[in-house]
């Protein structure tokens, strides 16, 4: 009958808006759930299990689909991280690519503070920057923050 159809369409357009729904919340449903942040884990490995080419190159070892499909999944992310080597090694953005819009923080761990004084992390008009390290600064402090401008 043209009520079941139409009931049929009405639960369609139901469960659309649902998942739409679960999908935008799924790191504050995750949290409240779990007690603990939404984590996503994401590497780029060429088919001989490698993270880098023999010439050391990583930064594009996926296709421009893949990196794409990156960017979009940084604009639900509170802060996009990596270690000290990636910074050195590929100078990455770690920016959605987006000119408006959420923009996550980028956090660099490292031990050494070891970083390039040249690199696109301290464009902090792109993103906030924040780096951790095992060394203690000359100011004191072992985190540096650029939205504050500070150590602690």
């Amino acid at each position: 009958t043209a009520q079941a159809h139409a009931d049929g369409a009405l639960d369609a357009d139901v469960e659309r808006t649902l998942n739409l729904c679960y999908s935008v919340n799924e790191p504050l449903l995750h949290h409240v759930a779990k007690r603990q942040p939404l984590a996503v884990y994401k590497y780029a490995m060429t088919l001989d299990g490698k993270t880098s080419t023999e010439k050391g190159h990583s930064s594009w070892i996926t296709g421009m689909r893949a990196r794409q499909k990156v960017h979009s999944y940084r604009s639900f992310c509170d802060a996009v991280v990596v270690g000290g080597e990636t910074v050195r090694k590929d100078n990455p953005k770690l920016t959605t690519r987006e000119d408006t819009g959420w923009v996550p923080t980028r956090v660099v761990i490292t031990r050494s503070f070891d970083l390039p004084s040249e690199c696109n992390l301290w464009d902090v008009t792109a993103a906030p920057t924040l780096v951790i390290t095992g060394k203690w600064n000359a100011d004191g402090g072992g985190i540096k923050d650029s939205r504050e401008g500070e150590s602690f």
